[in-house]
């Protein structure tokens, strides 16, 4: 398979979501979800809000903070955060710089993306990272890197049939206005 191709591959197996998102809009506990794929079901509406990247995360004032563009040969000297092994993303880390020819052992680990951008805000290293905008909240700076050939979309979804309110309705153009 050629890099590109299972990276596409790996993107695929972790864009799977659980069933609990259709379940909950279908059985009116959620009115909207976000999902990074679209859910199996005809009776749900989707609409595409962002896009999505890999992105080098580094502290403010980071030696490398000023970059356009990286790749990732140019982090290997820095400590690496990483997601734990239990993450799905951590394979998509690991498949990402083994196409740069990297193994890369992490300083630290954790389950979620927030927590990571709080240990690279907070000086413990640097991270390799899907980009999503709750990263924005931290005091870091994102740089999308050059090698990678990996992106995602990010939807907000709802039912498309049945009663909703004038909340859900003005969130939901909102979102679609916004992009």
């Amino acid at each position: 398979c050629a890099p590109g191709a299972e990276a596409e591959r790996l993107h695929r197996q972790l864009r799977q979501h659980p069933p609990e998102i259709a379940e909950g809009l279908l059985d009116g506990k959620y009115d909207i979800g976000f999902c990074s794929d679209l859910l199996k079901s005809d009776e749900i509406e989707y609409y595409p809000i962002r896009d999505s990247y890999i992105a080098v995360v580094v502290p403010k004032g980071h030696p490398l903070e000023n970059r356009e563009r990286i790749s990732l040969k140019e982090t290997a000297g820095y400590p690496q955060i990483m997601f734990s092994k239990t993450s799905g993303f951590r394979t998509l880390q690991e498949q990402i710089f083994a196409e740069d020819g990297m193994k890369v052992k992490p300083v630290c680990a954790a389950e979620e993306i927030e927590v990571i951008t709080g240990l690279v805000e907070n000086g413990f290293g640097i991270a390799v990272l899907p980009y999503m905008d709750i990263v924005r909240l931290h005091n870091v700076v994102t740089i999308p890197v050059k090698t990678s050939g990996w992106n995602s979309k990010f939807y907000i979804a709802r039912r498309k049939y049945g009663i909703r309110s004038e909340q859900e309705d003005a969130f939901f153009r909102y979102w679609k206005k916004t992009q």
